[in-house]
């Protein structure tokens, strides 16, 4: 699994705190494409960017009550999406 978030402008590393965890795209085309759509980035021809399969982001990018911290892993709950982001002024909706 890669060892750093994809969000813009995310430090968060593997291994360097414990209480972050990182999450794989979902599997489903259409959610996947919404969570793309989440981080606001493009490809070099300025493109919507598309995930790779290596591709994860952070838990700090999710809201608290999107993590399900009950069992040995943090995971997701059902049909939810990155959604906190400290994007800079170009990169925000209007």
């Amino acid at each position: 699994m890669p060892s750093h978030c994809c969000a813009y402008n995310c430090k968060n590393r593997a291994g360097r705190n414990k209480d972050v965890t990182f999450h794989k795209f979902p599997s489903d085309e259409k959610r996947r494409r919404e969570w793309a759509k989440s981080l606001r980035r493009a490809d070099e021809e300025g493109q919507m960017w598309i995930p790779s399969k290596y591709d994860v982001i952070c838990s700090a990018h999710f809201k608290e009550e999107d993590l399900d911290r009950t069992g040995q892993s943090t995971r997701l709950r059902d049909g939810v999406k990155p959604e906190v982001f400290d994007f800079p002024r170009r990169l925000k909706v209007k």
